[in-house]
């Protein structure tokens, strides 16, 4: 749940204007030596109870088995203790046959928009974070089971807390009814990735590629079954389509340019 650790300390120590309290499915975590808060943060779980909640973020566990029944009693308990903001971290492409998990997404956002309350949708791409342990020199291995050649606007963890808790704080009402699409500034591919890695760290960085059932022998260890067959077809999308998307709205709510690969292997 690094996005959410992430949005919360962007809420605590100063990264946006006004105040709030967003409640999240996971325990704060704060920042130290950090300046003083602009929002008391708490995480709620199940059962929901948003008594004296301001404003809600709701990121649902990955690969949620029912996401759309998750955020029916979220929605629900927001109302019912009348939350003045709710904001969804949902995914890029929601809509999405070939990935059943985005589709959930999908029908979670509609009972979103249809709930009455004042919310907000994001929607960001991949995290250039997913490949932490090569960006930070750790790892010098990629196991892949799609295409290295397949391209993606991966987006900087970072910057989508940043706008998370831009949105959460802001009280003007500009991003009401509002669902924003945040894509990186480059279509990057893992080969391209694991070049730019290759090259900050002075030593070569391989991908190895392998089969859906490979993966799941390999690395898929402790995931369910029905979690693996998830995978296995965002994998498989993957492998033909990629996935990219546009950067403008990333850029616009920032005010800046949206954080590079190169900026991240500079950190």
């Amino acid at each position: 749940m690094a996005a959410v650790r992430m949005v919360l300390d962007r809420m605590e120590f100063g990264q946006a204007d006004g105040a709030g309290t967003p409640a999240t499915d996971t325990p704060r975590t704060a920042a130290p030596g950090a300046a003083e808060p602009v929002a008391e943060v708490r995480g709620v779980s199940r059962p929901y109870d948003f008594a004296d909640i301001d404003s809600v973020y709701f990121i649902a566990p990955n690969l949620c088995p029912d996401e759309p029944g998750l955020v029916a009693q979220a929605l629900t308990a927001a109302r019912d203790a009348g939350v003045h903001r709710f904001v969804y971290h949902s995914v890029a492409w929601p809509h999405c046959p070939s990935m059943p998990h985005h589709m959930d997404k999908a029908a979670s956002e509609d009972l979103v928009r249809r709930s009455g309350l004042d919310w907000t949708i994001l929607q960001p791409c991949a995290y250039l974070q997913n490949f932490s342990s090569v960006l930070n020199g750790e790892a010098t291995c990629i196991t892949l089971p799609y295409s290295p050649a397949s391209r993606f606007s991966f987006i900087d963890l970072a910057d989508v807390a940043e706008i998370a808790a831009t949105v959460l704080l802001d009280d003007s009402g500009r991003h009401r009814c509002a669902s924003y699409e945040l894509g990186g500034p480059e279509q990057l591919s893992v080969d391209d990735l694991a070049r730019a890695c290759t090259m900050t760290h002075r030593r070569p960085v391989d991908i190895r590629t392998s089969t859906v059932q490979e993966w799941n022998l390999d690395q898929g260890t402790g995931l369910s079954d029905a979690e693996k067959a998830r995978l296995g077809q965002m994998f498989r999308h993957y492998d033909v389509h990629g996935f990219c998307v546009g950067s403008q709205i990333t850029q616009h709510l920032l005010g800046r340019a949206p954080a590079t690969l190169a900026d991240l292997l500079e950190r």
